[in-house]
Order: C-alpha cells, then sequence, then structure tokens
C-alpha cells in the first residue's frame, strides 16, 4: 500500500495493525502496530535433540525438580497456601532468542519481514519510531520479525535434508 492509496485501503490496514491479539507464545496482549520490529517475544529456534539431551539452538539442557528436597515426598498431600503454592517447573526456559509476538489467530500480517512501502500510511503513528526499533534494516526498508540466527553459532546445527528443508 503506497502513502497515497485510497480510503478504503488505508482503513483496511489500520484495522488490520490496530486490532488486539494475544501471543500464542507469551500469551501477551499485543497490536501489531506497536508489536513489528520490537523482538519482546523469547523463542528456541531449534528443537529437542535427544541425541545430545538439549535443544539444539543453544545446548539448553531440561530442567528437573529438586529431588533431594526433605518434603518432596509429600507435597502431593499438603495443602498449599497463597504464599507457599506449588508450581510446576518448565521443562526449557523461554527461549534464547527474541521475536515479534505472534497472533494466535493469524492476523494475515508476514511473519517473517514486513516491507514498510506496505505500512506507509502507519509510519508517523508508529511509537517507538521506526528508526529505533532492533528489527529495523535498510536497503530496502523493512522491519524483521526475529532476530537472525546463523547455523553455523548453533549448538547442534541441524542436519540438511535431501529435499531443502
Amino acid at each position: 500500500m503506497s502513502l497515497y492509496a485510497n480510503q478504503a485501503e488505508v482503513k483496511k490496514i489500520i484495522e488490520r495493525y490496530c486490532e488486539l491479539r494475544r501471543c500464542a507464545n507469551c500469551r501477551k496482549y499485543f497490536c501489531e502496530l506497536d508489536n513489528l520490529g520490537m523482538h519482546k517475544c523469547r523463542y528456541h529456534p531449534g528443537e529437542y535433540d535427544p541425541e545430545v539431551e538439549a535443544m539444539s539452538c543453544c545446548g539448553e539442557k531440561s530442567r528437573h525438580p529438586n529431588v533431594n528436597n526433605p518434603h518432596a515426598s509429600y507435597s502431593h498431600i499438603m495443602l498449599w497456601g497463597p504464599q507457599n503454592r506449588c508450581e510446576p517447573i518448565d521443562t526449557f526456559g523461554k527461549g534464547c532468542k527474541w521475536r515479534d509476538c505472534e497472533a494466535e489467530v493469524s492476523s494475515g500480517v508476514d511473519r517473517k519481514v514486513v516491507h514498510v512501502d506496505s505500512i506507509a500510511s502507519l509510519v508517523p503513528y508508529m511509537n517507538p519510531p521506526m528508526k529505533e526499533r532492533p528489527g529495523f534494516r535498510k536497503g530496502p526498508l523493512r522491519l524483521v520479525r526475529q532476530q537472525p540466527f546463523p547455523k553455523n553459532v548453533w549448538y547442534h546445527p541441524p542436519l540438511e535434508r535431501a529435499d531443502g528443508r
């Protein structure tokens, strides 16, 4: 969409980028206009690799509860108050890299790169300005939706398949 598009196109773009959505990963609410290129959501670009028993991207091993706790065997029959309630631990941390939040229901916005010429009428309303966002790139002007993570810095890089995926 150009800067001088008709009002119907401008209205449709504004509705798409200003609608309130919920992130599928961190469960926070956001609108795409505030989310573009901000990298506020953590994720693991790799998967769990059973060969090395760690995440393939950063080498994080799975967490295990403290079994040396003398009260661990009684935890299933104890009554927990609001101050000392039992909370299950996540198997892995939130992630080793940052990206923009991703909506639970697709918003129609590209998940990898948003070119500035497609949202030119929204640029004056961005807070913080586009140039201060971590995902801002020049040549051509675009907002990258996740941090780059080249395969040569992975803990255990995935093998390339014959079909090119």
